[in-house]
């Protein structure tokens, strides 16, 4: 499943899934990371590449609610990103393990690769989400 706000994205995932012959495999759809148009508890893993740089710290929140309530129990969300103790355009560690923690997440690894980017993994909790 393919999900993105931004049609010509969307465009460039079906060329590329084409080319790679598993087109058929995959559904496109549009929608906004912060309003997921997807049933509670449909996918097991949840990953991103760098969307969620464009977020304000209150849209990452949001988002991470939102993956939330798409992961089964114990699902996990895997994304890449930049790293904020290097660049300033990227938000620090402390900020996303406030983020993870009001979002109700647990087991959050992160892993720093070449100096600049950052990969974030970690499993939806057992847990009720903390009030917005």
């Amino acid at each position: 499943v393919a999900c993105d706000l931004n049609r010509a994205m969307l465009e460039r995932a079906r060329k590329k899934s084409r080319k790679r012959g598993v087109a058929h495999k995959v559904t496109f759809n549009i929608g906004n990371a912060c309003q997921l148009p997807f049933a509670d508890a449909s996918f097991s893993v949840v990953t991103s590449a760098f969307m969620e740089v464009y977020l304000t710290i209150e849209e990452k929140t949001q988002m991470l609610r939102e993956i939330h309530r798409v992961l089964k129990p114990g699902g996990r969300v895997i994304f890449m990103t930049g790293n904020g103790e290097v660049s300033g355009r990227y938000i620090k560690r402390w900020q996303w393990d406030e983020i993870f923690r009001v979002t109700s997440y647990s087991g959050v690894e992160f892993t720093d690769m070449y100096d600049v980017f950052r990969v974030i993994q970690a499993r939806r909790a057992d847990r009720p989400l903390l009030p917005a």
